[in-house]
C-alpha cells in the first residue's frame, strides 16, 4: 500500500498563487500546510524555483527562515 499523497505543481503553483495573493510573504513551512511528504515538500520546492526562474515570485532567506514573495508588477 502507498501511503504517499500524489501531489502534482500545477497543484503545488495554484496554493502558492492563492497563498501569495492574501499575504505579501509566505513562510515555506505554512506553504506546506503540515504535510509534510516527501513528495510535497519536493514538489513544492521545485515549484518555487520554477515560479522563481520565471520571475513571478521572489525568494527571501530571513535568518533561518525561507519565504516566498510576490513580485509586483
Amino acid at each position: 500500500m502507498n501511503l504517499e499523497e500524489e501531489y502534482t505543481t500545477k497543484e503545488a503553483h495554484f496554493e502558492i498563487t492563492e497563498s501569495i495573493k492574501k499575504e505579501k510573504k509566505v513562510l515555506f513551512s505554512h506553504l506546506l500546510k503540515n504535510k509534510f511528504s516527501k513528495i510535497r515538500i519536493v514538489t513544492m520546492f521545485l515549484c518555487i524555483l520554477d515560479m522563481f526562474k520565471n520571475g513571478e515570485i521572489d525568494i527571501i532567506v530571513e535568518q533561518s527562515n525561507f519565504f516566498v514573495k510576490k513580485i509586483i508588477q
